[in-house]
């Protein structure tokens, strides 16, 4: 999955997702309007395996920042430093399964996403 940029005009939906048999319904408080597919292509991280049944490994990071994980009910689970490493990993394995929102803090941008974490 590709995180995109958040940007000062996110809206807010909810919405209600169903991934490999699991479906939560979550309010997803930025989602932001990419006008060229470029934009997208060129600032974006990408989580895989999704779905996981515990590590998530995270490419094209170009610089530091802070990472937030949050259950479906909003609350923070999770939150690490990331220094500058185009790849990091994260292991989610103690976590229960469903869906999880992950948001990505640099100097100038903010990037957001999401993971299903899957029973073993």
């Amino acid at each position: 999955m590709k995180l995109g940029t958040g940007s000062q005009n996110d809206i807010t939906y909810s919405v209600q997702v169903t991934i490999g048999g699991v479906s939560d319904l979550f309010k997803v408080t930025t989602v932001s309007i990419i006008n060229e597919l470029n934009q997208l292509n060129q600032n974006s991280l990408t989580l895989y395996p999704n779905p996981t049944t515990g590590l998530i490994n995270i490419s094209g990071n170009p610089e530091s920042g802070s990472l937030e994980i949050f259950n479906i009910a909003g609350q923070k689970v999770k939150s690490e430093t990331i220094q500058n490493s185009s790849d990091y990993q994260i292991n989610m394995a103690k976590y229960t399964h469903g869906i999880y929102l992950i948001k990505y803090f640099t100097k100038s941008k903010v990037y957001h996403g999401q993971i299903v974490l899957k029973s073993n």
